[in-house]
């Protein structure tokens, strides 16, 4: 029987994921296709790529918890964007075990490889490609 908290939670979940999917970017014409809406007008800007990160996350565990296919969708979109973006604003430096300095870059690093992404405040982040490959 589901608890008092987990019925809370569900209620309020449904409006705050359509609220989010409603704020990113669906036009597959447009360069920031995937990205959050609000986000746009500060690109290349690392500060807001916490937020991008975690929706993108929260959008895998709701996949991973509920194997809905459109969750699965966003996330891809989502993460595809990140790695467009991040690595257009020069904060990519590498993926691991593939440095950037060998030669490696977004379009030959094998999939499964991780890319990671250094913020100005020295914060690493970092995708794992091989679901988005």
């Amino acid at each position: 029987m589901k608890g008092e908290w987990e019925r809370l939670i569900e209620s309020i979940f449904p409006p705050l994921e359509s609220f989010v999917r409603s704020n990113i970017c669906w036009d597959e014409n447009n360069p920031y296709y995937g990205g959050l809406l609000e986000t746009i007008p500060l690109t290349p800007n690392p500060a807001w790529s916490h937020s991008s990160y975690q929706v993108a996350d929260a959008y895998l565990r709701l996949y991973e918890a509920y194997s809905n296919e459109k969750y699965w969708r966003t996330a891809r979109a989502i993460v595809n964007f990140l790695v467009r973006e991040q690595t257009d604003a020069g904060c990519w430096y590498g993926y691991a075990g593939y440095p950037k300095s060998a030669g490696w870059n977004e379009k030959n690093a094998p999939p499964g490889s991780k890319l990671n992404v250094k913020l100005d405040d020295g914060t690493v982040l970092d995708i794992i490609r091989s679901p988005f490959s």
